[in-house]
């Protein structure tokens, strides 16, 4: 299938063209900014307490909670998203 036709950047400014939305040079900007931006896990708010907890949710589902996933669970994530309020309520956690 061709691909679409190239497009002027999105960084104000650019003159390249690009199939993205960003040119490379500043795909890799971008990139750069959001993790200098994004702070540590515990600046997040995934501290200590939020390691012990993790463990807490992985020995209570130990397996992927994902539907039809049958492989051992490596991660929590929250159900809802604390962005959109809820807490680190064990009932919001999932393992996956």
């Amino acid at each position: 299938m061709p691909r679409s036709m190239r497009k002027p950047c999105g960084h104000p400014g650019c003159p390249e063209l690009t199939h993205s939305r960003y040119c490379e040079k500043y795909t890799k900007a971008n990139a750069v900014r959001y993790e200098r931006d994004r702070g540590s896990s515990h600046a997040r708010g995934y501290g200590a307490a939020w390691r012990k907890l993790r463990e807490h949710i992985l020995r209570r589902d130990p397996v992927c909670q994902a539907e039809g996933c049958e492989k051992p669970a490596t991660d929590v994530d929250h159900i809802v998203t604390r962005r959109r309020g809820c807490t680190d309520d064990p009932n919001n956690l999932q393992s996956l």
